[in-house]
């Protein structure tokens, strides 16, 4: 019947709407903290998009990467609020114990410790499992060379093995050393510390690393960007770069082409790895190299190596049957090992050609940009006037050279903009910049001193927490723990292992390496954050032992809901409140958070633990003191290897190309690239005059050829002036450079 059809409906369906009135509830009490979850998530999924190929990528594989990109950024996002609401908590508990009318405005990002405490356990649990677990094995996976999925699986298992292994015996052998000397019991909260400890630990190590970095690289490449003629420099020098690795990883694909070609040509059609070699066939096919000119090999194509058999078959001559016995010689030593080997090679081969492709023409642009800029601001107050547009360019849309015909207005806007403006502003943040991090060095030297407070972020907080401005210790948190962030970030943006894991804009991002940073950030932020905390002086267990406090027993406990210790506390604190003079926010008194109260401390392990005050500091400074005397790029120029060093970038004075004491390899390289953006220069007004005139490029060399010989034009040139005198110069550096 109709009537008890609609009651089973509301009888099944009433656990779902209570679900929903309390989501709704808790969304509406929480509404500022939902509407971070979503900010995070929408900046999440731009970077992904950016970096990652959507299109191209499988969907699971794009949803991994993705929820361990946001991780992060929400551990980072979430941990002021968390600093604030404990803040504002524990302001509140002192008012009620003393008796006091004073009244604190709850801040604005306010969310109350229940929540908090489940989503650390979620966010943390999630990081966990995707860094140590599911994010390896994909990115086994990803380039496995198996051509079935149950074998790809086996393989990233196996590969993975050594890695999983040698960690478990690290922490096995952590574990009985202290069972042994009896740190800590054997159940189940002592092993969830213990595995938070030891993971934190190694992730800690790797976040000294990357600060020490991140925090002398930022300014001083805020700094930089504001010379036109240093960067410009630099542009010409990775250019220069960019080309050699844009020429070796086309002809390691050409080479590889040329392999399958001769498998193909070897294989039988009814050979059992035919249809493996197939699937190779396959992936070689793809469009991805150019059209090869006369003499070189072409990319392959199924339609013709899927019938090569066939067609081998059809006319064979006396002569042939030779070429058949050696392809027979040939198919007897092809193994389903060296099929796996080669599949995998293909598919990294063509990935780092595409990405060095995409490389090569990001430096084109950043080059032809920066010269236009020191062209310009060298001319003097003028109209904003640009160069020819490369010929990698001729398919981008770029923001530098979309306004080619623009009014006068707008380029003297332009010129002031480029040349003055933003160089100043550059220079101002560069400075902000270094401020910063000489602040956060010496916090980091400092936040083990408990008196006098000398740590800038604990001063801080104290201060703000007197005056129960709890929203600008929110704020303070966010710009302080995101600087900390950005430094480390990018200095994983920059991190080049091997020249194998790169993230390339544009969608130019392999699956691999988007997988492999998002298991690096879910390894490092964690410990990050652990650190930010240690600079407020919100970790007491890393602090020189004092008299605890009521407020410390509170904070120490790990159940929020433990009523009779915490009124014990409650009891203890009024008999010491008794003091008019007494002060929660002074210097002994440590608030932990309900992310320390999750994660719990590094003391844990004693060996980690004792020495933490003394080597944490020294780590932070030598790696500071190392970026910022380059001893690793000093370190290869005098192995030989091309480094642009301070002094090569400075010296304004010296003719482009003109060999210094110091490195004349890497001046050769300044000069080739600006010899080779000259050509891309050249080959862009090549095209576009021969899409106006119709002209074959044979003709029109031979043209310009003659125009050269009879000295008919002017090494001088403006944008676009086809046809004309000026244009000549660029032609016949094309024709040198291409056949000189």
């Amino acid at each position: 019947r109709p009537c008890e059809i609609v009651f089973i409906i509301l009888i099944v369906s009433r656990p779902f709407v209570v679900v929903a009135v309390l989501t709704e509830a808790w969304a509406m009490a929480n509404a500022l903290f939902t509407i971070e979850l979503c900010a995070f998530a929408i900046i999440t999924l731009y970077l992904s998009y950016y970096f990652g190929r959507w299109r191209k990528q499988p969907v699971f594989v794009t949803v991994v990467h993705t929820l361990g990109w946001y991780i992060p950024l929400l551990l980072v996002g979430v941990l002021p609020v968390d600093i604030a609401s404990t803040f504002f908590a524990y302001s509140n508990r002192t008012k009620i114990l003393q008796n006091s009318s004073a009244t604190f405005r709850q801040p604005v990002v306010f969310t109350d410790v229940i929540t908090l405490d489940i989503f650390w356990h979620f966010v943390y649990w999630t990081s966990q499992f995707l860094t140590w677990f599911l994010l390896p094995i994909m990115n086994s996976y990803s380039y496995s060379g198996e051509f079935t999925i149950m074998r790809k699986v086996r393989s990233a298992v196996i590969d993975n093995a050594i890695y999983y292994g040698s960690f478990c015996i690290i922490f096995v052998c952590i574990l009985v050393y202290l069972l042994v000397k009896r740190t800590v019991p054997l159940s189940s909260v002592s092993l969830k510390v213990l595995l938070i400890t030891t993971s934190n630990t190694w992730g800690l190590f790797l976040t000294i690393i990357f600060l020490g970095y991140g925090l002398v690289e930022v300014p001083r490449s805020a700094w930089r960007a504001g010379s036109p003629t240093t960067r410009l420099r630099l542009a010409y020098f990775q250019l220069s770069k960019r080309y050699l690795e844009y020429v070796e990883d086309e002809e390691d694909l050409r080479h590889l082409l040329q392999r399958v070609r001769e498998m193909d040509m070897a294989v039988l059609v009814e050979h059992p790895l035919r249809p493996n070699l197939n699937i190779i066939i396959k992936k070689a096919a793809e469009p991805i190299l150019p059209p090869a000119s006369a003499g070189e090999v072409k990319p392959y194509h199924s339609s013709t190596s899927l019938t090569s058999e066939y067609r081998r078959t059809l006319g064979r001559s006396n002569d042939e049957d030779d070429d058949r016995s050696k392809d027979l010689d040939r198919a007897s030593h092809i193994t389903p090992k060296a099929l796996t080997a080669l599949h995998k090679r293909l598919k990294i081969a063509q990935h780092q050609y595409q990405r060095a492709q995409a490389l090569y023409t990001c430096a084109v642009i950043s080059a032809a940009w920066l010269e236009d800029v020191e062209a310009n601001w060298k001319s003097g107050p003028c109209q904003f006037q640009r160069g020819p547009t490369p010929v990698s360019m001729q398919s981008e849309t770029s923001g530098y050279f979309g306004f080619s015909h623009s009014s006068p207005a707008l380029r003297r806007l332009e010129w002031y903009w480029k040349c003055c403006l933003r160089r100043i502003l550059l220079r101002l943040i560069g400075f902000c910049l270094s401020v910063m991090s000489a602040l956060v060095v010496w916090s980091e030297c400092t936040f083990f001193v408990r008196r006098p407070v000398l740590s800038v972020v604990a001063v801080t907080f104290q201060r703000q927490a007197e005056h129960a401005n709890f929203d600008a210790i929110a704020v303070f948190s966010f710009v302080a723990l995101g600087y900390l962030s950005f430094c480390v970030y990018f200095t994983v943006y920059r991190l080049r292992l091997f020249n194998f894991y790169r993230l390339v804009p544009n969608h130019h991002t392999d699956v691999r390496t988007l997988i492999f940073f998002g298991a690096l950030l879910c390894r490092l932020t964690p410990s990050l954050c652990l650190n930010f905390l240690c600079l407020a002086q919100m970790d007491s267990h890393l602090l020189p032992r004092t008299a605890q406090t009521p407020v410390e027993v509170v904070a120490s406990d790990s159940s929020a809901t433990n009523l009779s210790l915490q009124y014990t506390a409650e009891m203890q604190l009024r008999t010491l409140q008794s003091n008019a003079t007494y002060s929660v926010f002074s210097p002994p008194h440590v608030f932990e958070t309900a992310y320390t109260k999750f994660m719990g401390h590094l003391d844990v392990v004693t060996f980690i633990a004792d020495g933490f005050n003394i080597y944490f500091p020294i780590l932070v400074v030598v790696f500071c003191l190392c970026t910022y005397f380059r001893l690793a790029s000093r370190l290869l120029h005098c192995l030989g290897i091309p480094q642009l060093l301070d002094s090569d970038l400075t010296e304004k004075t010296r003719p482009l190309g003109a060999a210094s004491d110091g490195d004349c390899i890497a001046e050769q390289t300044v000069a080739d690239g600006k010899l080779i953006l000259d050509r891309e220069r050249a080959l862009g007004n090549l095209q576009r005059h021969r899409e106006r005139t119709n002209r074959p490029a044979t003709d029109q060399l031979e043209y310009f050829t003659r125009a050269k010989l009879q000295g008919r034009f002017n090494p001088a040139y403006e944008h676009d002036e086809i046809p004309g005198e000026n244009f000549y110069y660029h032609i016949w550096s094309c024709f040198i450079f291409r056949y000189d």
